[in-house]
């Protein structure tokens, strides 16, 4: 009889494991998302252009195609 409580004893326990590791990577993805949300917020208001964002974009691009470490000169 001991025997089984301390089966369940134990399967509770690492239920209760799972459960709380599943909400802690809940909670680490809903903090996650939000700093992702705040980035994009920072990023429209730095840029409320979308032309001024796709020419740093391609900016970005042709300097790392063109530089003079790149394989693809």
């Amino acid at each position: 009889m001991r025997r089984w409580l301390l089966l369940l004893l134990w399967l509770l326990l690492l239920l209760l494991r799972l459960l709380l590791l599943r909400l802690w990577w809940l909670l680490l993805l809903r903090l996650l998302l939000r700093l992702c949300w705040l980035l994009m917020c920072g990023i429209r208001f730095l840029m409320p252009s979308s032309a001024t964002f796709i020419i740093i974009i391609v900016t970005a691009t042709s300097w790392c195609t063109f530089s003079p470490g790149s394989r693809f000169r």
